[in-house]
């Protein structure tokens, strides 16, 4: 064994890190679909781009350093290099991400505040929302578009239907 190559925990760790920097989830999976269209030409399968989703937890709270070490213990997950103030990610990259959100001011009954984040890719996200409101669902907020809109349930739960269009 040569003890100048990496250990094959620092291959991964090096890897999720790339992954990471370079693309959400949703656009790895989308790069994957478009790149191996030929095998479901030569199969006479159909693509399914609806089907592409990624996730993110969003915890929030006025100070997420109060919050972020609870997190961390709960879920065995460690904070992600590029911005460890914010979030935290599965060392086995098994799990979904978690993204702390600062709040302006606490929820008026004094708690925090968890929402989702559902990846889709931008040309889905209409269906999706349409799909929510018809199921009772409400627009929350739409000025962060294309990047995200937020819908809530009938009981105030917020999710987003975000898109990687528009971000840097």
């Amino acid at each position: 064994m040569h003890s100048d190559l990496p250990s094959i925990e620092g291959l991964l760790a090096n890897l999720n890190e790339v992954v990471h920097r370079l693309a959400s989830p949703a656009e790895i999976q989308v790069s994957y679909v478009e790149e191996n269209q030929f095998h479901t030409d030569e199969l006479a399968l159909e693509a399914d781009p609806a089907a592409i989703q990624s996730l993110l937890i969003v915890p929030g709270w006025t100070a997420p350093a109060e919050v972020m070490p609870f997190w961390r213990a709960m879920l065995g997950y460690v904070p992600r290099i590029d911005s460890p103030d914010e979030d935290l990610v599965d060392p086995h990259n098994r799990g979904t991400g978690f993204w702390f959100e600062r709040m302006h001011e606490p929820r008026p009954d004094g708690g925090g505040a968890i929402h989702i984040a559902i990846f889709v890719p931008y040309e889905q996200a209409e269906a999706r929302i349409k799909a929510a409101l018809a199921a009772g669902g409400r627009m929350v907020r739409d000025q962060f578009a294309p990047q995200w809109w937020t819908l809530a349930d009938a009981a105030g739960n917020e999710a987003d239907i975000a898109t990687t269009k528009g971000r840097d």
